[in-house]
């Protein structure tokens, strides 16, 4: 039998691959919707999804939704992703549940999920989707969170910096796409300025380890990857620091 949190993974990346096919949908090659000053956020869309606003409230929300192609968008993927995935995803929270009952809930978590599309074409951008992090340097209201569409940037991106805690140590995560060359990924580990030592990276795709390398001060990275999952493991004296998973749509 399938354990809670086996299910809740299982979400996650069916989750991120109904994303690609529906961004594949509406063509991200081409200029996507722009946001405006009034949309609404990621929990509104999610209350009215529930159907936990008054009926005020969503008559207004459905306005706002309906006037804006952006958010339009974002709440028919959403939707969607939500419908198709229901019942795992009561399996999650489930899951979730008992994870925050843990008696190890105060611990910082060793865990990052980053989810991006890679736009065909010599450019290459990179579009944030979601994940536990949010970029550093970019708004919170141009980042669509817990599942949906993010907000299209005014500028291409390529590159992106998160911050998160492994444990004690802090993580630095730098994620760039290089045209004609792939994505990169660089990491750095360090505790009140001091880069973490013996440390070994490990950079596994679908499960299959690729490559397996020595932090130099603190830092280790990995280049010329195509659109895919990966997994990213950082482990000391055997023993696992952290681990950030990311996939890459096209």
């Amino acid at each position: 039998m399938t354990d809670p949190i086996t299910k809740r993974d299982a979400l996650d990346e069916q989750l991120s691959h109904h994303l690609g096919r529906s961004l594949r949908r509406i063509q991200l090659g081409s200029k996507l919707p722009q946001p405006t000053d009034a949309e609404p956020t990621d929990d509104q869309l999610l209350r009215l999804l529930d159907g936990q606003l008054a009926d005020s409230e969503r008559r207004e929300l459905e306005t706002l939704v309906g006037a804006s192609d952006f958010s339009k968008d974002r709440f028919e993927i959403l939707r969607e992703a939500l419908d198709e995935f229901a019942e795992l995803d009561e399996s999650a929270a489930e899951a979730d549940s008992r994870v925050r009952l843990s008696p190890d809930d105060d611990k910082p978590s060793s865990f990052a999920r980053l989810v991006f599309a890679l736009r065909k074409g010599a450019d290459q951008v990179l579009d944030f989707l979601r994940g536990t992090d949010m970029p550093l340097m970019m708004a919170p209201a141009a980042v669509a969170v817990r599942g949906a569409a993010a907000a299209a940037a005014e500028e291409p991106q390529h590159f992106y910096k998160f911050e998160r805690s492994f444990g004690e140590w802090d993580a630095l995560i730098q994620i760039e796409s290089v045209p004609e060359r792939g994505v990169e990924i660089r990491l750095e580990l360090s505790r009140d300025g001091v880069a973490l030592k013996d440390a070994r990276v490990s950079l596994r795709r679908r499960g299959k380890l690729l490559e397996s390398v020595r932090m130099r001060d603190g830092v280790a990275g990995f280049r010329d990857l195509s659109p895919d999952h990966y997994s990213v493991t950082v482990t000391r004296h055997d023993s696992e620091i952290g681990q950030l998973t990311l996939d890459f749509l096209q």
